[in-house]
């Protein structure tokens, strides 16, 4: 008879006098390795399966596409952005800059902005009349890589803007700060050539699901939108970099990557605010340009991967990142999505492994 062990003791004392016998005569044949086909079965299918995957770690595909809320911000200045599709050697460049805009009392701004203008990336519209709005100041890139500053050699012949990113703060003192900003990422095209248009804007931007509004002292904490790509097909496309004003709306009409929207209400008091953005770019140079020798070839991920990152961003809404000194505050829609931000970052880092270090423009 086989010895029965200490914890089949203890449960056979434990159990049913009725049902004694049964269990004592299933520990017996365990022990002589008469084990139930189906505990064999699946004994051996254990086995079978941890010698073929011996030394391997598998990691499920849905935590690399899960997506990443910070994938798409052009302040980390890392690496260019990786793309989902081949488009042959290029040259990653960066640049950032920033504007100050003090509003009037009693009016409204608005604000679009898109990396697709090239040396353009935003112009700010005043209302200076019920539904007039004027022109006020323009937000722009000051290089000679796209600004058409310098020698045409330093001018690229053709870019591909891949991330844009635009941060806000009230820099009026404290005590004073007042007014509204409601801020909108949109994913369609919009037109913004006459004061109908922007009146029309808006309206849109007060009235849309995804609006956030800031006010009083939210407002003295920097915030940050990224864009996202809204077209593969224009999102992967090389064209001559615009350098004026048309340009822009043209593209903000029909954009690769989304525009974000600020509409500033101002109250009695006059306030002071400080735009920064950042862009990141590929380019292509003049064979002859110094430029030349820093082609390299972008990385790509899959499809799959950039999809899943732009909708986690999108899924976010419009939420601004908050900046506090060089730590992200991942506040409000970000928290869920921090664990998926860990994994596409990695997978990420994997793709642009060897990539060439971007260019500097201006910081």
């Amino acid at each position: 008879m086989n010895a029965l062990t200490t914890r089949q003791q203890r449960a056979l004392r434990n159990a049913n006098p009725a049902q004694r016998a049964a269990m004592r005569a299933g520990f017996q044949r365990q022990g002589s390795g008469q084990a139930k086909p189906r505990m064999a079965a699946r004994l051996q299918s254990t086995r079978q399966a941890g010698n073929a995957s011996q030394g391997v770690v598998r990691v499920r595909p849905k935590n690399l596409m899960s997506g990443s809320p910070h994938h798409f911000d052009a302040f980390t200045g890392v690496k260019p952005q990786a793309l989902s599709f081949s488009v042959g050697p290029a040259v990653g460049i960066r640049g950032a800059y920033y504007k100050s805009l003090t509003t009037v009392a009693s009016s409204a701004y608005i604000v679009t902005f898109n990396v697709g203008g090239g040396a353009i990336v935003g112009i700010v519209h005043r209302e200076t009349a019920p539904d007039t709005w004027t022109a006020v100041t323009t937000l722009s890139i000051p290089s000679s890589g796209l600004g058409g500053l310098g020698p045409s050699a330093s001018e690229p012949d053709s870019f591909m803007p891949t991330r844009g990113s635009l941060r806000i703060r009230n820099v009026t003192r404290a005590a004073d700060v007042a007014g509204v900003v409601r801020a909108l990422r949109i994913s369609a095209g919009i037109p913004t050539s006459n004061s109908a248009e922007l009146t029309a804007l808006g309206q849109y931007i007060r009235g849309h699901s995804r609006t956030r509004t800031y006010s009083a002292e939210e407002l003295c904490t920097v915030h940050q939108w990224d864009q996202i790509p809204v077209s593969q097909d224009l999102y992967h496309h090389f064209t001559a970099p615009p350098t004026d004003l048309t340009g822009f709306q043209n593209y903000v009409q029909d954009p690769g990557v989304s525009t974000i929207c600020l509409l500033i209400e101002a109250n009695a008091q006059v306030q002071d605010y400080e735009l920064t953005f950042a862009m990141n770019a590929w380019a292509r140079y003049n064979v002859i340009g110094p430029l030349t020798n820093s082609y390299s070839l972008p990385q790509t991920v899959p499809l799959a991967v950039t999809n899943a990152m732009r909708d986690a961003a999108e899924a976010a809404g419009s939420v601004g990142k908050r900046i506090v000194g060089q730590a992200l505050d991942y506040a409000g829609g970000y928290l869920g999505a921090m664990f998926a931000q860990r994994m596409a970052s990695a997978a990420s880092r994997v793709a642009l492994a060897g990539s060439a270090a971007p260019l500097a423009l201006t910081m």
